[in-house]
């Protein structure tokens, strides 16, 4: 008993520690991630190392921690791949890797996850214009590490999901199985908090991507903008994770919207 209250209260340290810094880890409600796959965390951002590409077969580990052990009641790893409108999923395949009912809810995660021979892979799910064959609306794709509680909301509940987004490939088509993005350096975005509007400046001048997501992940913003201005009026107040990609280089930031 007093090992697992020991246990219990260095993990529960660890984590206030963990959410004190936005540069220690990623981190999101009682999750926080520090390897994925090849990659150890540096920024603490979602979308760590956006566009990271994998192979179907493929098995990558992933390490971490979560809080609130007195509400986790699971913890999961899926592939999931949404319709194009978020209206439902696409593909998915989810492993459990702790339980209540499984007896090993100790707040630890260190899980092998293997994509699935059969999986869908990137690409597979978007929309093409018939005529012209060309891209009209990508298909979500994730890696979810995600912590079920029993009180979050009244009905059972994840924890605030964090994702990975990834790009599945077959198997075999890869040269190199894990591709970081290079960061963009000199990224300034504030103000930090906002209520109508971000100014969002990089070193080099031109057109920069803006990406914009909730804290469940949907993607709620995806435009150009030339002027260092972005609209987010229509943004619900909370948590947004900020991907920010100027000739192939990308950079990831947290924002808090009023």
């Amino acid at each position: 008993m007093n090992q697992k209250f020991y246990l219990i209260f260095i993990l529960s340290t660890l984590f206030v520690f963990c959410m004190s810094s936005l540069t220690a880890q990623q981190s999101s409600g009682s999750i926080v991630l520090t390897n994925f796959g090849d990659s150890t965390y540096v920024s603490g951002m979602a979308g760590e190392f956006n566009y990271t590409e994998f192979e179907q077969g493929q098995t990558i580990n992933v390490k971490g921690m979560y809080g609130d052990l007195s509400t986790a009641v699971e913890m999961n790893c899926n592939y999931t791949i949404f319709t194009t409108d978020w209206s439902s999923v696409a593909y998915d395949s989810i492993v459990v890797y702790a339980s209540t009912a499984m007896g090993n809810m100790d707040g630890l995660i260190d899980v092998d996850f293997t994509f699935p021979m059969d999986a869908d892979t990137f690409g597979v799910h978007d929309i093409f214009d018939p005529v012209t064959d060309s891209l009209v609306t990508q298909a979500p794709t994730f890696f979810q590490t995600r912590v079920w509680h029993n009180v979050l909301p009244a009905d059972g509940g994840p924890d605030v999901f964090w994702y990975e987004f990834v790009r599945l490939r077959p198997a075999g088509s890869l040269t190199s199985a894990v591709n970081d993005f290079v960061q963009l350096e000199g990224v300034s975005i504030f103000p930090n908090p906002a209520s109508n509007e971000l100014n969002i400046t990089t070193e080099e001048p031109g057109v920069v991507n803006v990406m914009v997501y909730d804290v469940s992940g949907r993607r709620v913003i995806d435009q150009n903008i030339s002027g260092g201005r972005l609209d987010v009026s229509s943004l619900q107040s909370g948590y947004h994770v900020i991907k920010v990609e100027q000739e192939g280089k990308i950079a990831i930031s947290r924002v808090m919207i009023k």
